[in-house]
């Protein structure tokens, strides 16, 4: 996203690096095209972690350390599900 700085006197300098957005002591200005979209992404982005399936996935596949707790419910096809161990697999 291109970013401006905002000069006092009105006019506007695209900003090349991060160096130039800490020695500017003003404001700063994005397209509000460029800012809608970044607000869509955000959005579409924390729908996707709030969701159902994301969070059981990173509870599976992810790389932190997670435990997960599920419920069963008292059926023939869960009668034989037992806890298992959580480093070897293992029922």
């Amino acid at each position: 996203m291109s970013v401006c700085q905002l000069h006092a006197d009105g006019s506007e300098t695209l900003v090349a690096d991060r160096v130039a957005l800490q020695e500017h002591d003003g404001l700063f200005g994005v397209e509000k095209g460029d800012w809608n979209a970044y607000k869509e992404y955000q959005s579409m982005k924390q729908e996707l972690e709030d969701s159902e399936l994301n969070r059981e996935a990173q509870l599976l596949y992810g790389n932190e350390s997670r435990c997960g707790i599920y419920q069963l419910k008292g059926s023939a096809e869960t009668r034989d599900i037992r806890f298992m161990d959580v480093r070897s697999g293992r029922k």
